[in-house]
């Protein structure tokens, strides 16, 4: 088996991801604490783009491949209805008790379920995302997992997707953290996808542009996930990853970001 078919394997296999989960010390964002430096950044884009487009009103939100939702508790404290829809048991359990934590459980229900056949009917959610979901596919499965987040979304309301992008230049030193299981996508690919979906990108943005935070403090450093959560709190750090926000940065951002962010409606 091809090696980047074999990690796509590795990867939709539920026993993997519960083990992840598991060494996990899972903060909560809304207390100001995120799990290292990737999440912050990741958090970031999601707050800039998805809760402005939330606009106030009550909205049903499918986070599609949500793992432990955590990046959906501030889209539930907005006021948005927030499913969770995914294949790990366990990371569901995760989910409901983040939710019931922050006393948001009432806004949530989440679903074991598959992202290449969603069990909703067409045109049912506002606004339907993930982050680091799509990667995990080959072939032609690439397209179906992006077409079913579009089918289930409302005509003119939007997706969002947020994955690691194929064109940054230190992605090769990043695969030193561990094994590779995702494949990357370049802008072009994203892009393309999204069009044949019958979605018009409305916005592109990204996380850091040069620095593997996460890598750098993780494995030359050997700091603790506690360690990681102190380090997020960081003010220089989050100007650092703010940079983006500039908009002759956000362009380098878009197109060579460690993860590219994009927003688009279904037409």
């Amino acid at each position: 088996m091809p090696k980047s078919l074999l990690s796509a394997h590795l990867a939709q296999d539920p026993a993997v991801w519960q083990k992840v989960w598991e060494s996990i010390d899972l903060p909560s964002p809304l207390e100001n604490k995120y799990n290292g430096v990737e999440d912050l950044a990741a958090r970031m884009v999601i707050e800039d783009y998805l809760l402005p487009s939330l606009a106030g009103k009550d909205y049903l939100v499918l986070e599609a491949g949500c793992g432990t939702a955590q990046h959906s508790l501030l889209l539930s404290q907005k006021g948005a209805f927030i499913v969770g829809l995914d294949f790990s048991k366990g990371a569901l359990r995760i989910a409901e008790a983040l939710f019931k934590k922050a006393k948001l459980y009432e806004y949530a229900c989440f679903i074991v379920g598959d992202v290449l056949a969603l069990p909703f009917r067409d045109d049912t959610f506002n606004i339907v995302w993930n982050q680091g979901v799509v990667e995990h596919f080959e072939g032609k499965e690439r397209q179906i997992v992006i077409n079913e987040m579009a089918r289930v979304t409302k005509r003119g309301y939007l997706v969002a997707i947020l994955v690691p992008c194929a064109l940054n230049m230190l992605r090769p030193f990043l695969k030193l953290c561990g094994p590779d299981v995702e494949s990357p996508y370049t802008p072009a690919e994203l892009k393309s996808r999204l069009f044949n979906a019958g979605l018009k990108v409305v916005c592109s943005s990204g996380t850091h542009f040069v620095f593997p935070f996460d890598f750098i403090f993780k494995s030359c450093f050997r700091y603790s996930d506690s360690k990681m959560q102190e380090i997020s709190k960081s003010k220089l750090l989050r100007r650092i990853l703010g940079i983006r926000r500039i908009k002759e940065f956000e362009k380098i951002y878009a197109f060579f970001g460690h993860q590219i962010f994009r927003l688009a409606r279904k037409l």
